[in-house]
């Protein structure tokens, strides 16, 4: 029937004959050699074999028993015996087509959200042909991730070296976001752009801070491990933010769409993202977020600033651990900041400048030319020398 097969005696031949040839299929019988069937769904799962691995049980005639038995142990299917080359043939074609279409399922789910997949089957299956592109209104939380500096990190390396470290980088990212329940809506460049759905009562804002969190620690385990990277560590900016959503099919609807987001909580996360560097941070969280899981992450209070675009002024936070973790000079740095910025949203600049002047020397030093202390040192420096007339503490981003 045009398949390349191989005979192993027994169980431990049929182990180290999967060594050697990349197989697809297993024929067993219900009591092979040396072993069981439940050993023969436990070869299937060994690291040399494929991921997709399965195996067909051959029975004897109307023996119930070990058929049960064999799709209980993981069997794709059976074969009463004595069978006839025809009815065989036909039994392996149609489970080595099935493994075959899940396989390109799954190479095809790497390309597209999980929201995008779903929508794409649920079109196929109900066999919609109309052009009309998806819009629907929904509440979501949107992160923005990017490398700072990508430019200039881009000069430094061959192509080949700047996607390694960009692929090795996106493959802890992922792991960290799918983990905590989110999606990735999309890969641009050296960015990412993720989401998750808040549904009724059940909302996903802990989720997505414990995921900046783990992105943080994995990024300082990278750049610390590899050769290269720990002279030259990847910065990253991350921005994250929630509020309701527009999503739709953007694209060609006859040729290619893409399922993504859009609407104003989008833009805030994105200018969120970009506003890290202003003040040497890597996070920026939005109010909409901090507000609900302020008793399990210690946090500081960034600014209060008008972003490009926007009238109505915006807090934004800096997630900086776990409460649950006891970090006592954390929790003091965060609040000294916290009472520091107090001071300066009142006006009182002498006092703010005295609280930031000691929160500076327990700053990270991330190898940026600024951080949040001294951000508001250069403030309350200038706002001391240039006194407001009606000072409302509100700092005003021209820029996106």
């Amino acid at each position: 029937q045009g398949f390349s097969t191989r005979i192993a005696q027994s169980l431990p031949d049929a182990r180290r004959l999967l060594k050697k040839f990349s197989s697809d299929l297993i024929l067993t019988e219900a009591e092979p050699l040396e072993g069981s069937i439940i050993d023969v769904s436990t070869i299937c799962d060994l690291e040399y074999t494929n991921n997709d691995l399965a195996f067909i049980a051959l029975i004897d005639q109307d023996n119930d028993a070990d058929r049960r038995m064999a799709l209980n142990a993981g069997a794709k299917d059976t074969v009463a015996t004595p069978a006839t080359s025809e009815a065989l043939a036909a039994i392996v074609e149609r489970t080595i087509a099935a493994l075959r279409s899940e396989r390109e399922r799954g190479e095809f789910q790497r390309y597209v959200s999980k929201a995008s997949f779903q929508t794409a089957m649920e079109k196929s299956v109900l066999g919609e042909i109309s052009t009309k592109s998806r819009a629907e209104k929904r509440a979501a939380i949107v992160f923005f991730l990017d490398i700072e500096k990508f430019t200039g990190r881009c000069e430094r390396y061959s192509p080949e070296e700047i996607v390694s470290q960009i692929n090795n980088m996106f493959e802890k990212i992922t792991e960290i976001i799918t983990g905590e329940d989110g999606d990735i809506d999309k890969f641009m460049g050296d960015a990412c752009m993720s989401f998750w759905f808040n549904e009724g009562d059940n909302l996903a804002h802990s989720k997505s801070v414990s995921a900046i969190l783990g992105i943080k620690k994995a990024m300082q385990e990278l750049n610390q491990s590899d050769p290269v990277l720990i002279k030259d560590p990847i910065k990253i900016r991350m921005g994250l933010n929630s509020g309701d959503v527009i999503l739709c099919d953007l694209g060609a609807s006859k040729a290619r769409v893409d399922l993504t987001m859009i609407g104003d909580a989008v833009n805030i996360s994105s200018r969120l993202e970009t506003a890290c560097s202003k003040y040497g941070i890597d996070n920026l969280v939005s109010a909409s977020i901090m507000d609900d899981v302020k008793d399990s992450f210690v946090y500081r209070i960034i600014d209060r600033i008008k972003v490009y675009g926007k009238e109505k002024p915006l807090y934004c936070y800096e997630v900086l651990g776990r409460a649950i973790d006891g970090d006592l000079k954390l929790l003091e740095f965060s609040k000294n900041f916290n009472n520091a910025f107090e001071l300066y949203s009142k006006g009182s600049f002498k006092e703010a400048r005295e609280l930031f002047a000691k929160t500076e020397t327990f700053e990270t030093k991330s190898g940026s030319n600024t951080n949040p202390s001294m951000e508001y040192l250069s403030r309350c420096e200038h706002l001391l020398e240039n006194p407001p007339k009606n000072w409302e503490g509100i700092w005003v981003h021209d820029s996106k």
